[in-house]
This record gives structure tokens, C-alpha cells and sequence, in this order.
């Protein structure tokens, strides 16, 4: 048995070695905490780096998404008066001139472009649009399978070409014998399904998907209710979308309804009244 004066010492020392242990605890969880700080400043500094500001020219494109053309060519310009050769910049003022049909300055530039990097996807997919509208198609068809090709063409742009392509391929339904007819129809819808999966926040994509719907014939897979889906959602995304607003019109027309026929073709007309839908529409009434 232990005596007291032994008990008592014990008694110290055991209390001294918690003490000890806890100061040393304390000291070393500290000590860690701080060890870390530099990392969780780090780590914050990271995540603060994924939450950038959009670039002038990131800027400029978006307005170019939406339609906001005008302003879109005011960012251009600014840009191009700071930094004369961005390419992004000359491409951008090239596409607002081949939206408001001044498509011969604007090809101009999209071939200067080309001749320098020819596997520039946006001044590609830009110079397709003018073939299409000429209604030269295979040059139209080729210039979105070089998009398609090229490994750095961004998935925006290749939707953008299989949407091009369907429309090429429902135009060519009016074309050929009843099989042709037959295998267009299947290739406008897989290319229209394909740019859906790609580009669902692209204006254009579902614009286009609801021309197929809208002017397709039933046995060619046209639907006017899918057709309303897809153009009053192109219309919601971008209001002023002359082509969006113009079909919506036709697709109003055919419906019956005639007082929001009327609507969508006035505001079709007074956002661009040279708009190729708004001249049918005008040109067949």
C-alpha cells in the first residue's frame, strides 16, 4: 500500500501529465489549423478564379445570342479599336452585317478570316448561312460538314451546323421521288435531334426545329403543337428574333387564329422587315 505522501505525489504527477497532454493537444490542433490557412486562402482564391467576369468579347457574343445586334456591333467595335486583329471581334461585326443583309461585306470578311485560319468554325458556320440563303445547298451542306470535321469546333457550332443541315434537308423534301422524300424527312429530324442535344440554349436551334414542325406535312413528321413549343420557346429566349416571331405568325395563321397572326408578323416586320419569312408571308398573302 502506497502512503500518503507517495499517494499525493502520484496524485501531482498524474494531474501534471494531463496538463502536459492537453497543453500539448492544444498546441498541436492549433498548430495544424494554421498550417491550413494558407491552403483555405488558396483554395478560395481558386474558386474565385472559376467565377470570372465575363471578357468584353464574351460580352459581345452574348448580346450576339440574343439579337441585340446593334448593341452587340457598338462591344464589337470597341473592341476592334483597341485590338484590330481579334478574330472573334471581326467576326462578330461580319455576322451583325450578314444579319441586317448586307451579306457581301460581310462574306468579305468571313473569307479574310478563313484565309488566315481556315478552320475558324463561326466565320464557317457565318458563310453556310449566306449559301443557304442562296440556295446553294450542297456548298451549304459542305461548309457544315467542314464545322462538323474539325476537332476544335465547339459544341455550340456544331449544333449550329446539324440545324443548318436539317433545314437543307426539309427544303430538299419538295425535291425528288416519294424515297428521296422519305430519306430527307429522316435526315432533317435526326440532324434537328442532334443540334436539340448539342445547343438546347441556342435560339436558333429551337427556331428551327419549329420550322420543321410547322411547315412539314404530317406524314413527314410536321406537328403545329410541337411547332408552338419550340417557337414560342425561341421567341421567350429572344425577343427580338425577327425569324422566331415571323414563324410563330405562320404558325398562328394555320391555327386560325388571326388576331396573334397579325401580332407576330408586325413585330416580325418591325424588327426587320426584310426578314426572308416576313417576305413570304408578305409575298403569298
Amino acid at each position: 500500500m502506497y502512503t500518503d505522501n507517495i499517494r499525493k505525489y502520484l496524485t501531482i504527477a498524474l494531474i501534471a501529465g494531463w496538463i502536459i497532454t492537453l497543453i500539448y493537444f492544444f498546441l498541436g490542433i492549433t498548430g495544424r489549423t494554421r498550417s491550413y490557412i494558407p491552403f483555405a486562402k488558396t483554395y478560395k482564391s481558386e474558386i474565385s478564379r472559376l467565377d470570372l467576369p465575363l471578357t468584353p468579347v464574351d460580352k459581345a457574343i452574348s448580346l450576339l445570342r440574343v439579337r441585340k445586334d446593334k448593341d452587340a456591333l457598338v462591344a464589337f467595335d470597341k473592341i476592334l479599336l483597341i485590338d484590330p486583329d481579334n478574330i472573334d471581334a471581326r467576326w462578330g461585326k461580319a455576322e451583325v452585317f450578314r444579319r441586317a443583309h448586307q451579306e457581301k461585306i460581310a462574306e468579305l470578311i468571313f473569307k479574310e478570316i478563313l484565309n488566315s485560319t481556315p478552320d475558324y468554325a463561326n466565320a464557317l458556320m457565318s458563310l453556310s448561312y449566306i449559301r443557304y440563303k442562296e440556295n446553294k445547298l450542297k456548298d451549304a451542306l459542305d461548309l457544315t460538314n467542314s464545322v462538323l470535321e474539325f476537332s476544335n469546333s465547339s459544341k455550340e457550332n456544331k449544333a449550329l451546323a446539324f440545324s443548318l443541315q436539317g433545314l437543307i434537308y426539309g427544303r430538299r423534301l419538295s425535291d425528288g421521288q416519294f424515297t428521296d422524300k422519305i430519306n430527307f424527312a429522316k435526315a432533317s429530324k435526326v440532324c434537328f435531334f442532334k443540334s436539340l442535344s448539342l445547343g438546347p440554349n441556342l435560339t436558333e436551334i429551337h427556331a428551327n426545329l419549329g420550322r420543321f414542325y410547322l411547315l412539314a406535312s404530317p406524314a413527314w413528321g410536321g406537328n403545329l403543337g410541337k411547332a408552338f413549343n419550340e417557337l414560342e420557346l425561341a421567341v421567350a429566349m429572344a425577343p427580338d428574333f425577327s425569324t422566331a416571331q415571323a414563324l410563330l405568325a405562320q404558325a398562328y395563321k394555320k391555327k386560325g387564329d388571326l388576331k396573334n397572326y397579325n401580332l407576330y408578323l408586325k413585330i416580325a416586320k418591325g424588327l426587320d422587315p426584310k426578314n426572308e419569312i416576313v417576305e413570304e408571308i408578305e409575298k403569298n398573302r
